[in-house]
């Protein structure tokens, strides 16, 4: 009997081992986060209209002129206005960077229709004022930007573009996105 439940013991655990799947553990090295946190940041006005959040409103354009992919309409400028920014040890400049989020396509970078039943087959996108055929894409790596302001001169300005661009054939209605920014400090 003895003999029996010790064997009926050892085939339970050879087929539980069985059962398992291959675990292997192993470690390959070690990634080490640095960074800063400073107490001292810029004050932003978005197109100088007292607030650090602000509305960009883009011409109302015609679907005619995004009639095919990549048409692109209502070039419109705006401006992140820094003030207050004071030397910060071992850093030089500011700048901004844009954030992926609801209204941000992961993929592309583009700014998104958040209307229900407005516009489709458009997008907005972003570009230094400088340069139209560089896009700034939120939320993606690295991300082009505009000209860094220095931290010595305490203020500056960083200058944007938007425009529409068409994905396929366009249909009329409202277009309202949106996007998140942060100042990074080099």
């Amino acid at each position: 009997m003895k003999n029996k439940l010790k064997l009926m013991m050892s085939a339970t655990v050879l087929i539980s081992a069985l059962a398992l799947p291959d675990v292997v553990l192993a470690s390959d090295g070690t990634v080490t986060f640095n960074g800063a946190l400073v107490a001292s940041t810029c004050t932003v006005v978005v197109n100088g209209g007292g607030s650090a959040n602000g509305t960009v409103t883009l011409p109302t354009v015609a679907t005619s002129l995004l009639a095919t992919t990549g048409d692109t309409a209502g070039v419109t400028q705006f401006t992140l206005n820094l003030a207050g920014c004071g030397l910060i040890t071992n850093l030089t400049t500011v700048n901004a960077f844009f954030e992926s989020g609801a209204g941000v396509d992961p993929t592309t970078g583009n700014l998104i229709n958040l209307t229900g039943g407005g516009a489709a087959n458009v997008v907005v996108q972003l570009f230094p004022a400088n340069d139209l055929t560089t896009q700034i894409k939120p939320g993606l790596y690295p991300q082009v930007k505009a000209t860094d302001i220095l931290l010595a001169d305490g203020s500056g300005t960083l200058n944007y573009a938007a425009q529409y661009y068409a994905l396929d054939t366009t249909t009329a209605g409202a277009f309202s996105s949106n996007v998140t920014y942060s100042l990074i400090y080099n």
